[in-house]
């Protein structure tokens, strides 16, 4: 599943994402134990993540892409890692970024018909626009791993929550636990 994680990546490097810029969001009211203002921690609580995946560690900072201009973090959960990451952009709906990162999970000898399998649902009430992607590992369809993700956008910010784990789950019971975890994030890109 790393892997998938690390081909995610660059396939946001690839798309041509922006340097992330100062964003002015207030910190954390707990500055001691507060990551810092410009790190995708920040995004979620500790207690907001443990809610839909039981067990899981405390968010890290996660740096690998800071050169893309990508602010990450990850959880580590008891069936594998949650992942929050955000960049600065312009020029692309939640959508056009949803499409772009899916390609790092499909088969690309399957082409077109792999990218028609790939179902892209409109979450409402998470930012301006966001698109939520849940599909399971078939490699008849082209799909090449599990893929559980929400892609929002909230002014030139662009938030990505990646979680494998969910769709192997309920899909309805997924999509809004997407959902609950994309309205905290967005609001404090």
């Amino acid at each position: 599943m790393q892997w998938l994680v690390g081909c995610v990546a660059i396939v946001v490097a690839a798309t041509g994402c922006q340097k992330h810029e100062a964003d002015g969001a207030a910190p954390p009211t707990n500055a001691a134990a507060a990551p810092a203002a410009s790190s995708a921690c920040r995004l979620l609580s500790n207690s907001e993540v443990e809610a839909v995946f039981t067990g899981a560690k405390p968010g890290e900072a996660d740096e690998s892409r800071q050169q893309y201009g990508i602010s990450a973090c990850t959880w580590a959960t008891a069936r594998g890692t949650f992942v929050a990451q955000f960049w600065s952009g312009s020029g692309n709906s939640a959508r056009d970024e949803a499409q772009g990162l899916m390609l790092g999970a499909l088969d690309p000898l399957k082409g077109q018909a792999a990218r028609n399998n790939v179902r892209y649902e409109d979450v409402a009430g998470v930012g301006e626009q966001a698109v939520a992607v849940l599909e399971t590992k078939d490699e008849q369809r082209g799909v090449l791993d599990d893929f559980a993700m929400l892609v929002a956008q909230r002014g030139d910010h662009i938030l990505v929550l990646i979680a494998p784990e969910l769709a192997r789950t309920e899909r309805a019971k997924a999509l809004a636990q997407l959902q609950a975890l994309g309205k905290s994030a967005v609001e404090r890109l």
